[in-house]
């Protein structure tokens, strides 16, 4: 049985948790790279998330999304409905590690697949 390639989920996780805490994006960067995000429009918003943090702008729910429009990604990846979307079923960050975790290991299923073709 082959392992699955993906936790859209978990990515969810990892991207709200980063838009509820600094500690949060700290660990993320730390653990993952954005192509280990499947989803490309997971992808997308790390990468931009990512760059706000090296920059030393705040990442958060309202920053996110200014920045999405200044950038123009506010219409591609979705709007205010997609950072909603990442955000709904999570009460904290405490988890990060554990989502960002799964993300990591999936990527490396998809590598080896990759690997193996």
């Amino acid at each position: 049985m082959m392992p699955e390639i993906c936790d859209i989920m978990a990515e969810r996780a990892v991207l709200g948790s980063c838009l509820l805490s600094s500690t949060a994006m700290a660990t993320a960067t730390e653990i993952l790279r954005p192509e280990d995000f499947y989803d490309t429009m997971h992808r997308r918003f790390f990468e931009l998330i990512t760059g706000m943090y090296q920059e030393g702008k705040p990442v958060d729910f309202v920053t996110a999304m200014a920045e999405m429009r200044d950038k123009g990604m506010y219409e591609p990846l979705g709007g205010q409905s997609f950072l909603v979307q990442l955000t709904v079923n999570l009460s904290s960050s405490a988890q990060l590690p554990y989502y960002a975790e799964i993300v990591k290991d999936k990527a490396g299923h998809r590598r080896l697949a990759d690997a193996g073709r």
